[in-house]
């Protein structure tokens, strides 16, 4: 079982629960420690944003969120996609905290430090005054240590207007509309399908014993 909490704070100033805020998020830290000392999976709650759109502060409170959810070491983290303290459902959203994560799960992942990666003898190699850049190891390893973004632009400032000087918000629906265009999700395997009929079938034959006995 996985135990979680209910600790979202209140804008004194609006009334309204705020997901995004320093606040929040530090009690979000403190409960997670609670759940580690005593040795309890957890759930915590991030990507959820308090801005209506699909902007630049729904940008950050995503990004702050995500951070510190992996960094508090929630067993589950949910609630990708929210907007406006949970009340607006954003497929956009959702895809543009799909690119966060990765972006997360790379710091998370940190360094390696073992010999490969250390590389003593391509330092050797390449020498004094030498270059890196066409050495076969790190043309070898940059394709697994480097993070490649999917929709955060690199260009210069001159390819990115030539290219249409697309915010990245626009990519992101752009990306979006895309998925829900031509996506198929796979369909389940029949044995999946019957099992998971099994559990329903049960479930509801235990909770019509229950209600008709009480």
């Amino acid at each position: 079982m996985i135990s979680g909490f209910s600790a979202t704070p209140m804008d004194m100033s609006t009334g309204t629960t705020v997901y995004a805020s320093p606040d929040e998020r530090l009690t979000h830290s403190a409960c997670c420690d609670l759940y580690h000392y005593y040795g309890i999976p957890v759930w915590g709650e991030a990507g959820c944003c308090d801005s209506k759109l699909l902007d630049g502060q729904a940008a950050m409170e995503a990004t702050a969120t995500i951070m510190m959810s992996a960094l508090d070491g929630c067993n589950l983290i949910h609630n990708m996609g929210y907007l406006g303290q949970g009340l607006i459902g954003s497929p956009a959203a959702i895809v543009m905290c799909n690119e966060i994560i990765s972006y997360v799960k790379r710091i998370m992942r940190g360094f390696s430090m073992d010999l490969e990666h250390i590389s003593m003898d391509a330092i050797r190699e390449v020498g004094p005054g030498g270059t890196f850049l066409v050495h076969d190891q790190t043309v070898e390893l940059c394709r697994t240590e480097h993070w490649r973004p999917q929709l955060i632009n690199r260009e210069n400032p001159e390819l990115w207007a030539a290219g249409g000087g697309k915010r990245y918000s626009e990519v992101v629906k752009q990306k979006t509309l895309e998925i829900l265009a031509s996506h198929k999700p796979k369909t389940l395997l029949p044995k999946t399908v019957k099992a998971l009929d099994e559990i329903y079938q049960t479930a509801g034959k235990i909770l019509t014993e229950k209600f008709l006995s009480s």
